[in-house]
């Protein structure tokens, strides 16, 4: 395999995933010693060579040899292609190269709610309102019908899962609604909380819909068990996101214990004890 000794990418170190593939590609041995370099940290030889404002949406892969910079996916795919030449025909393929594109964008823009980081710092998307709502919407639509399988299955097994989303929906409020009423925080803070809160939806559907798999196998109690889990996980997230944006979780805590007490009562719960 080729090794791409002159090329180095610039990668944002607070972003976890950012880390971990950069670092993947330095175990594999596609990219030399210095293949890859925290953006805050770029050696002074290679600063004139990429655009910083650019670098920070778009991964950038600099030449020590003075070639042209690439950036976002152009990087990716001609490392990924470099690793793996049979792939080249695919990531040459204009409308996988846009879907991809698209794909990457969604990401890179809500890195940092992703991986539960501060939207501050050199290396910091810019908020983008369009790939926010995309994530929003991508994450509302994920939970509320993992929600309704859940439902909607459980009835069959006669049990009824009706306070999960409703739960988590007084948990946000509480969080929420006193900073937006007494203007307690900044804009781009309230931005990057719905963000937080669309990645704990997310964690939170992920959850129900591993519950699923007892209950199709008529385990109602672990499908309970585990959905009582996945409040407290989903709350646990939510409530390190408002430290992560320095907002106070008081009217958040104060809610979960009836929010965890609410969930149960709703449920048919003798079938934990009795089934």
């Amino acid at each position: 395999m080729e090794t791409l000794n002159t090329k180095t990418l610039l990668y944002d170190h607070e972003c976890p995933l950012c880390s971990w593939y950069t670092e993947k590609f330095m175990e594999m041995g596609v990219l030399g010693a210095n293949g890859r370099t925290p953006f805050e940290k770029v050696p002074e030889s290679l600063v004139c060579q990429f655009d910083p404002d650019r670098a920070r949406h778009e991964i950038a892969l600099v030449d020590d040899q003075g070639a042209e910079t690439l950036y976002g996916i152009d990087s990716l795919f001609l490392i990924v292609g470099t690793a793996a030449p049979v792939l080249q025909p695919v990531l040459r393929f204009a409308p996988f190269r846009k879907a991809m594109q698209g794909l990457y964008n969604f990401i890179s823009y809500n890195r940092r709610v992703i991986a539960g980081q501060s939207s501050s710092g050199a290396c910091a998307p810019d908020f983008h309102l369009g790939w926010r709502l995309a994530y929003v919407a991508f994450a509302a639509t994920l939970y509320f019908l993992s929600a309704w399988a859940l439902g909607t299955l459980a009835m069959g097994h006669g049990l009824e899962f009706q306070a999960g989303p409703q739960g988590l929906a007084g948990i946000f409020l509480a969080a929420y609604l006193p900073h937006l009423a007494f203007g307690l925080v900044k804009l781009r803070t309230h931005n990057d909380f719905i963000g937080h809160l669309a990645t704990t939806m997310i964690i939170h559907a992920g959850i129900i819909l591993v519950s699923l798999l007892p209950l199709a196998f008529g385990m109602g109690g672990m499908t309970i068990v585990v959905n009582m889990i996945g409040l407290v996980v989903s709350n646990a997230v939510l409530l390190n996101r408002l430290q992560v944006l320095k907002m106070s979780a008081l009217p958040a805590i104060a809610l979960i214990p009836t929010q965890l007490a609410m969930t149960f009562l709703t449920l048919n719960f003798h079938v934990l004890f009795f089934a």
